[in-house]
């Protein structure tokens, strides 16, 4: 699956670029792209720029989540660098999770990749559990 049309629409609608964190912490936190995006603008991401983790994290936590901390390995001991986001759905069947790429971060919901990189190749690097 890809990222819901409504987010992508916001998304267009703001003119922004680089706001993968923004769509990726919506998902994961069951927020709006506005809640998303003002959070995290308010904890120092920048319009049209990228995002760093520990924002995003924040960003998250602000949101009322809690993420699980963790290694490489996700739940099924895979080790996530040697999946690719074509498989990582598969890999993590269950929950909400924040995946991070080579400068990107995406949603896997109850293992449908939730973003515009379903199907791709990129290398997933970590994957951290997020709870409601």
């Amino acid at each position: 699956m890809s990222l819901p049309k409504q987010l992508a629409a916001k998304s267009k609608s703001y003119g922004e670029k680089n706001d993968c964190a923004v769509l990726a912490v919506a998902v994961v936190c069951n927020a709006s792209y506005e809640e998303a995006h003002a959070t995290l603008k308010r904890l120092g991401r920048k319009d049209g720029k990228g995002t760093p983790v520990e924002v995003i994290f924040a960003a998250v936590r602000a949101l009322g989540c809690h993420v699980t901390f963790g290694d490489r390995v996700n739940h099924n001991g895979r080790n996530m660098q040697r999946l690719t986001v074509r498989r990582v759905g598969a890999a993590i069947p269950k929950g909400r999770w924040l995946v991070l790429c080579r400068g990107h971060v995406l949603a896997v919901k109850d293992g449908e990749v939730m973003d515009w990189t379903d199907g791709r190749r990129h290398q997933a690097r970590f994957a951290w559990q997020v709870s409601l």
